[in-house]
């Protein structure tokens, strides 16, 4: 990370400074003219006042004085403003449909009254804001039009907004990159140049709604809530009701049913009073997804089937598209296939309408395959599976970061369960595993293929502000503080462009046939897909690949759940243990034969260690080497990519936290909970005495197993080991690194997830944080990575894998990662990694070596809080010698 005041960042405070000035300054003189106005012209000037709040309701009969007026004093292009701007008022109550509306706005611009630049303007913002409900390219199109206009005519208010609406088109056409950098861009420009608060809460709102869509709920509250009370502080300010709806949206994702329809029945206030069907449509759609999740079907039924409705009575193609789908699968639990059927065609007939808003797509088009299935029509539901992943991968070229791939993949985790499960269900096991891992490890793979790193580059503006905000954040104590921070913080991290390879997608997963021959005699690649009703274990080996039936998700993950609670607390439950064994490994018959098991693990089971599941008599551990793989691609890539280039240096070791309490410098480590999220702080420093001890045992065994005497090891140790000593290295050279710091890990902002350096005395560029964005970007050729700091292998799990830094140094280039689960006492660390390095330098694999320093530890009696921890991520066959293959 970077520090701040750049010469860019104080010339864009400059520009900020003089726009605000002009801005008021044309307010003041907007003021002024306002009083010598005609009457007419008052009533015009507040009614677009009342609208630029968002008061359509209000305005609109203000704007209908004003039209009558300028109708008798024959001012046809004012009257035609007057007219127009009545239509948002009207629509969601009136008989006519969208494209009805659309065809009169189209009449109204062939009028000589359009012809004036501000009516011109004004009918084609109320024609954006219909065709942003209606058809995105089309609002597209529209959006670009104003802007230009708008920005002709010196109205670059306008001109902001119309850039941030375009970002909703956008958005429905598939480009999410450049939708969360318009609305990205409009919202600070709202908010900070031309302190535009209805902009700020139109903006804050879609912001905010993204994320609730991609499954940031936490996250997402931060924007709504913005909204919603600048909305209420306001006086005159609209109904932020596409906060609201977002913001039920979010308590349904968060699992807070009672405030979701608690706000539900607020916002159906002034819709059921004024019959505003658009308004109506939104709420009942948002609240039928909450009685589905509370599995209430017959209110969920009711819900969506009104929404359906009104988006019929308003030609609200979108509305039929989003809604039409799940009704569909409701009906379809409740077993009634025909009306399911008629409802998902509904659905994708009214995509027709709209052929290149593509996001709701994939999603029908998978349930109804899904019926057709059920109706014994299963060619016909291949293809539509087929037809519903490629439209995925389009949606995933644009996706902007590797977090918002992980989100897609997950919220759409049903077309590639739903699939799988029918391939398996039709013995088509190569097809299935094709499948599955275009979703497993999707991010790794995508990153291994089309590795490119960047270049050393000066640090941007955003790079040099979240520096500085980082190095506040640690040095602060009070709460009240570091909320704000945090919140600038994000605010930094959505200006951020995208890593370099993000917009690539994976050209084809490894095949079957593929993996099979990376595979040794006595490894089992088992790959595992948590769903409803059904789970399955995908076991392969060199010569078999078997699809075996496991119980549902929903009984498999509050087991593992409540499991790792307990070990990682250091409880012991072998009845619990033993039944997680016999619903996750008892029915895979080749676990029984083969010594070594690599598991490819989904959703919460990236947290559990299998080694530590009971079969009755003996941990898992006593019989098998265990490690995890993102997915078998990944698997693959790592066995089968070029040999380790000829490599300098043996081994870097790094030991910041060695000595007493430093109370000389702001940043200090501190035992940091990776729930708490927030950001480490700077209180309570615990050395880490033992970590000196680690390094310098794996400096002695890697030297003495490279016969590196011509090439000592780097050591950074105590004050010496900053972030920016560590950067300075080519690290590239080393084959293997052991960092034993204090790690971080932030389950809501993944990427925030840091390894904690010294504190840097001198006045540096960085923060001491090694983030997982900043990890991605090393460019490392390394045997082996060990990562002895507390919960490095935590992070959020989904259907694409986990976000965690034992991955993003996979994707930096290392073939092995050693990581934790969650945190050990420093002299039992220590203890287990003379272990480990005792056995690996008599030449065993990784995972060997790894396997009987766990046992030593199990066979003096010690339960699995002590050995369970830690786990082989990567390659676990070879060992770190000189001329190993990667």
């Amino acid at each position: 990370m970077r520090r701040i005041f750049s010469r860019a960042g104080l010339a864009l405070a400059a520009i900020v400074a003089a726009l605000v000035v002009i801005v008021v300054t044309v307010q003041i003189g907007e003021r002024i003219r306002a009083l010598l106005l005609p009457p007419p012209e008052k009533f015009l000037r507040r009614a677009d006042k009342m609208a630029n709040n968002g008061e359509w309701l209000a305005a609109a009969p203000v704007y209908k004085q004003a039209e009558v007026l300028f109708h008798r004093q024959g001012n046809p292009s004012r009257e035609l403003y007057a007219k127009v701007s009545q239509a948002p008022a009207e629509i969601e109550s009136s008989p006519r449909s969208l494209s009805d509306w659309l065809a009169v706005l189209n009449q109204d611009l062939m009028l000589p009254g359009a012809a004036d630049p501000d009516t011109r303007l004004r009918v084609l913002e109320i024609k954006g804001q219909i065709e942003t409900n209606y058809d995105a390219a089309l609002a597209h199109d529209t959006w670009l039009g104003i802007r230009h206009l708008a920005i002709q005519q010196h109205e670059f208010e306008l001109a902001n907004r119309a850039y941030g609406e375009d970002a909703i088109a956008l958005y429905m056409l598939g480009d999410m990159a450049g939708a969360r950098k318009q609305v990205v861009r409009a919202y600070a420009a709202a908010k900070y140049v031309f302190r535009d608060r209805a902009g700020q809460v139109r903006f804050a709102s879609l912001i905010g709604t993204g994320m609730a869509e991609n499954g940031k709920y936490q996250d997402s509250l931060r924007y709504l809530d913005e909204a919603i009370a600048l909305a209420k502080k306001n006086s005159g300010a609209g109904y932020p009701s596409v906060a609201i709806n977002a913001k039920i949206e979010a308590l349904r994702g968060l699992k807070r049913f009672p405030e979701a329809l608690a706000l539900c029945a607020e916002a159906m206030r002034i819709p059921e009073q004024y019959h505003l069907r658009g308004r109506l449509y939104q709420v009942l759609e948002t609240r039928a997804h909450i009685f589905e999740d509370m599995r209430d079907l017959r209110q969920a039924t009711r819900d969506y089937g009104q929404a359906v409705q009104y988006a019929r009575e308003l030609g609200y193609w979108r509305g039929l598209t989003e809604t039409d789908g799940p009704l569909a699968r409701v009906y379809e639990e409740q077993n009634e296939l025909d009306t399911a059927l008629r409802s998902v065609n509904e659905a994708l007939d009214a995509n027709q309408h709209i052929p290149r808003e593509m996001y709701f797509a994939p999603r029908n088009l998978a349930i109804k395959a899904d019926i057709l299935k059920k109706l014994g029509r299963v060619a016909d539901s291949n293809n539509l599976y087929e037809r519903s992943l490629a439209l995925i991968d389009s949606l995933l070229i644009t996706a902007p970061t590797p977090n918002i791939v992980n989100s897609i993949i997950t919220s759409l985790s049903d077309v590639y369960s739903g699939y799988f499960s029918s391939l398996c269900e039709q013995g088509k096991f190569a097809q299935a595993f094709s499948v599955i891992e275009r979703a497993h490890g999707r991010v790794e793979a995508v990153a291994l293929q089309s590795k490119r790193h960047l270049p050393p580059h000066a640090p941007t503006a955003q790079e040099e502000q979240l520096t500085a905000l980082n190095l506040q954040l640690i040095a602060t104590g009070d709460q009240r503080r570091r909320d704000e921070l945090s919140n600038r913080i994000a605010a930094v991290e959505d200006q951020i462009d995208s890593d370099p390879w993000s917009h690539a997608v994976a050209t084809q997963p490894a095949s079957l046939e593929d993996v099979q021959n990376d595979l040794l005699p006595q490894e089992v690649l088992i790959e595992y897909v948590l769903a409803e009703p059904v789970s399955y274990a995908l076991a392969i080996t060199r010569t078999s690949a078997t699809a075996y039936a496991l119980s549902g998700r929903s009984d498999i993950e509050p087991a593992v759940q409540r499991y790792i609670e307990l070990i990682s607390k250091g409880s012991t439950d072998n009845q619990l243990a033993y039944r997680l064994f016999e619903k996750l490994l008892r029915p895979v018959r080749e676990i029984q034969n083969h010594t070594s098991a690599v598991f490819v693990p989904d959703r919460c089971l990236h947290l559990l260690p299998m080694a530590a599941l009971y079969d009755g008599g003996r941990y898992v551990l006593a019989t098998h080497t265990t490690s995890i793989v993102p997915a078998a691609t990944v698997f693959h890539i790592l066995r089968t990519r070029a040999r380790l280039a000829a490599t300098r240096e043996p081994f870097v070791g790094v030991a910041p936290w060695t000595g007493e309490r430093n109370v000389k410098h702001k940043l200090v480590a501190a035992i940091l909970n990776p729930l708490r999220g927030g950001g480490p702080r700077s209180t309570d420093f615990v050395p880490l005495p033992e970590s000196e001890h680690e390094v310098e045992m794996g400096r002695k065994k890697i030297d003495g197993l490279l016969g590196a005497k011509a090439n000592p090891a780097q050591l950074l140790i105590g004050a010496n080991a900053t972030e920016e000593n560590f950067k300075k290295l080519p690290l590239a050279d080393y084959r293997v690194f052991h960092l034993a710091l204090h790690g971080y890990t932030d389950i809501e902002h993944p990427d925030r997830s840091a390894l904690v350096f010294a504190p840097d005395p001198h006045d540096s560029r960085e923060d001491g944080l090694l983030q997982i964005r900043e990890v991605r970007q090393l460019r490392l050729n390394a045997a082996l990575v060990v990562l002895s700091a507390c919960n490095t292998g935590l992070g959020p799990t989904g259907e694409a894998g986990i976000a965690n830094l034992s991955t993003a140094f996979l994707q930096a280039g290392a073939q092995t990662v050693v990581s934790s689960l969650w945190a050990v006492a420093d002299r039992a660390t220590g203890e287990f990694m003379d272990q480990f390095y005792l056995h690996l330098a008599p030449n065993e694999s990784k995972a060997e070596a790894l396997r009987n320093a766990e046992l030593n530890m199990l066979t003096s009696g010690l339960p699995p809080y002590y050995w369970a921890s830690f786990e082989i991520m990567g390659d676990p066959d070879g060992t770190v010698a000189k001329g190993n293959t990667l």
